[in-house]
């Protein structure tokens, strides 16, 4: 089934071809539209032969050729213009409204150079992924850091788990562990990813801090608790 924009595409090249087919059949078959038809081009011919017309019209035509040209290549290529990531200071400027990288980041990013535009960023996620890269590499007091620096965080079970991930991670066990089953009791549905998490940071300090296994097994019991809840109850 076409759709609306293809058949308003269709509907003039189908009148321009029947125009023409119809019009080649009047000159094929009618003598007197093949003599007024003859005198108008010859007519035609003579006005736009003359000085001045004549230059004016080849200019014309040029400047329309280069123009479609230039069209062609602009929906093929793209217009060359580029997104520079920019950091501003001043109040109210991009960096400080919603939706913008916070200067931490694009000082960062400085003179990278985009064919696309980006998709705009939420600074506190943005921010979140600094924290988790952190983690990963194994640097948990760099991201006690971040997130001490970090505006307020949505009210949410991911920021939630970002919090209690860190301070196990600078093993803050009992403030850790308080806000683990915080969010367990306000985000009954997120108890699954509480779980994973907690044991997440139970092998974060295996790998990292062996010598901690009090509070490797503090996080392991943890979730053992929080898994036991999220299994449902069977009804009589």
């Amino acid at each position: 089934m076409s759709s609306p924009t293809a058949t308003r595409h269709l509907w003039p090249w189908l009148w321009t071809l029947l125009s023409v087919a119809g019009f080649t059949a009047l000159l094929i078959y009618s003598p007197s539209a093949r003599e007024v038809t003859r005198d108008a081009v010859a007519m035609l011919f003579s006005i736009f032969a003359t000085p001045f017309i004549l230059e004016t019209t080849v200019a014309i035509i040029g400047l329309v050729i280069v123009m479609t040209y230039n069209q062609w290549r602009l929906n093929k290529e793209g217009d060359g213009w580029v997104y520079m990531v920019t950091n501003e200071d001043e109040a109210g400027t991009a960096t400080a409204q919603k939706g913008q990288l916070p200067k931490a980041i694009t000082q960062r990013l400085q003179g990278v150079i985009l064919k696309d535009k980006p998709e705009p960023l939420d600074e506190s996620q943005a921010i979140a992924g600094v924290i988790e890269g952190y983690l990963e590499l194994g640097m948990p007091s760099q991201a006690l850091d971040e997130l001490h620096r970090t505006p307020e965080l949505p009210d949410t079970a991911a920021s939630a788990m970002l919090r209690f991930r860190v301070l196990g991670a600078n093993l803050a066990t009992e403030p850790a562990l308080s806000l683990l089953r915080d969010a367990s009791e306000r985000f009954p549905q997120s108890r699954p990813e509480l779980v994973i998490a907690a044991q997440d940071i139970a092998r974060w300090i295996e790998k990292h801090m062996q010598s901690q296994m009090k509070a490797y097994n503090a996080w392991r019991n943890e979730a053992d608790v929080i898994a036991r809840l999220t299994v449902p109850r069977r009804t009589a």
